[in-house]
């Protein structure tokens, strides 16, 4: 879902639906350090082909689920931004919310490329685990318990429904949570760890766009890190020759043959027009 300057700036007052699930360690898509950088210096998280193939097909997706549960358009709503009552740094931007008669329902919509192993069988709650917390926040930050929560999910060519069911004792967790998170990081300004993000990157490269060709002695701190990077180094480089190992293997067991296919996805080893062979692999079970 794409936000208005004004929810994104709203957005830095607290903590939204796909926050929380970084915050935890659970999303593809952006970590701790870079929901800190947003909340405390306005940074944005760089919308991926992924997040925007979403975008763009989040309203075919919610007039299809409309259709097939035979609901009103009129019922079909986007409610904006919404801040819990008592929680200020809880907020949420459903994707849809879908109103009466009876009671209402919070409806999450997504579009991956492919289904994989976590995704269940249409009708369960068996979801990825960022947008199980994600639908539990929303429900928490909306402030109801009776409201109902589907996920309508675009896998593989098909619309699947997914029904998920309210963990309150959990959204009491997450409340609390992210309330200390908020407490200790942006409040109290203390820096989550860094990681490898790409934000993260940027941000260190724009605080020392410079060296000053100084050179000194490491710190025993500094040493640590150094001694762990050269031990991530080495599996590194030795995963890698793993990799060339079996690739050249499969290179000579196919011979000529183009592509081979398997349970668990696909190699192609293939001539384009400049005679150039490309070797390639596509898993089912790893989204991109």
């Amino acid at each position: 879902m794409s936000l208005t300057p004004e929810q994104l700036e709203m957005r830095r007052t607290g903590i939204g639906g796909s926050e929380i699930a970084a915050l935890l360690g659970e999303s593809r898509f952006a970590s701790e350090f870079d929901v800190w950088l947003a909340k405390t210096q306005g940074w944005h998280i760089e919308e991926s082909e992924d997040m925007k193939r979403g975008t763009f097909l989040e309203d075919g997706i919610a007039r299809w689920y409309a259709d097939r549960f035979g609901i009103e358009p009129w019922r079909v709503q986007q409610p904006g931004t919404i801040r819990h009552k008592s929680v200020p740094v809880a907020l949420c931007t459903p994707d849809r919310l879908i109103v009466g008669p009876e009671t209402d329902r919070l409806l999450s919509i997504k579009a991956p490329r492919r289904k994989t192993d976590a995704w269940g069988e249409p009708g369960t709650d068996i979801v990825p685990g960022e947008y199980l917390l994600q639908l539990q926040w929303e429900h928490a930050v909306y402030g109801y318990a009776g409201v109902e929560m589907h996920l309508a999910a675009l896998l593989d060519g098909e619309l699947c429904v997914y029904v998920v069911q309210a963990d309150l004792e959990l959204q009491k967790w997450l409340l609390d949570y992210a309330q200390q998170w908020w407490a200790r990081h942006v409040v109290g300004g203390k820096q989550p760890s860094l990681d490898g993000s790409a934000q993260a990157k940027a941000w260190l490269k724009s605080r020392f766009p410079k060296d000053d060709e100084s050179e000194r002695d490491a710190a025993p701190s500094e040493i640590s890190l150094m001694v762990q990077l050269e031990l991530a180094e080495s599996d590194l480089t030795a995963a890698d020759q793993h990799f060339d190992d079996l690739a050249n293997q499969l290179r000579q067991s196919m011979g000529s043959t183009a592509r081979l296919n398997g349970p668990n996805g696909y190699v192609t080893w293939k001539t384009d027009k400049r005679s150039n062979k490309a070797f390639r692999t596509k898993w089912t079970n790893k989204e991109k």
